[in-house]
């Protein structure tokens, strides 16, 4: 098992190697890379709490199960 897992280890390091070698220009910045992808990150966490904040104020307010009518 260990062995598995190694070698995808490695054939996917040389993937990325040979991608990065042979395609830089079809890849993004790498000074963007981190950055953007830890602000879609937040900006979605921060909107799924805000959705789970809001259902839970409709509970609330309800004091019963919230049923979504079916799609006709």
């Amino acid at each position: 098992m260990i062995v598995e897992t190694v070698g995808a280890l490695a054939i996917g390091l040389g993937v990325a190697w040979l991608a990065l070698r042979r395609l830089p220009h079809r890849l993004p910045d790498p000074r963007l890379v981190g950055p953007t992808g830890a602000e879609t990150a937040a900006a979605s966490k921060a909107a799924a709490i805000k959705g789970m904040e809001e259902m839970s104020a409709r509970f609330k307010a309800e004091g019963a199960e919230i049923y979504l009518p079916a799609a006709e």
